[in-house]
């Protein structure tokens, strides 16, 4: 997988624009780039659906082991998500958009840093040993 691709992909998913141009900057290739083309229907069910059984199932596929916990308010999401066997985290607060897109925004911020797992910052909650 691509750290930067991922990266981009989850800045197209945090701004919430599926483009389906055909001029080179369509999300299809995004995810193609980021290396996720396997999960692709997953991706769009959850960001355009918003599909939380999607966003469930690409969790499990792409990120095995890790734990989540999603809260949805009137007008947020909040998404936090840890590995179970280290101090490794990705967290999504105050998203003003769907529940599912949230989720996914979670697992690609994730993947991107496990990709660069020197720039991760160790997960505040493993480090002081629970919420």
């Amino acid at each position: 997988m691509s750290r930067d691709a991922l990266r981009a992909l989850a800045d197209a998913a945090e701004a919430g624009e599926w483009i389906a141009a055909g001029d080179g900057s369509d999300t299809w290739l995004l995810i193609f780039d980021a290396g996720l083309q396997p999960h692709h229907g997953l991706i769009y069910e959850a960001w355009c659906r918003n599909s939380l059984d999607a966003a469930k199932a690409l969790h499990e596929a792409v990120l095995p082991g890790w734990a989540v916990t999603l809260r949805q308010y009137p007008t947020i999401s909040h998404v936090s998500m840890h590995r179970m066997d280290d101090e490794f985290c990705s967290e999504v607060h105050n998203f003003e958009g769907p529940p599912a897109r949230a989720w996914l925004l979670a697992i690609l911020r994730a993947l991107a840093e496990q990709e660069d797992r020197d720039t991760a910052a160790p997960c505040p909650v493993c480090r002081e040993g629970g919420e």
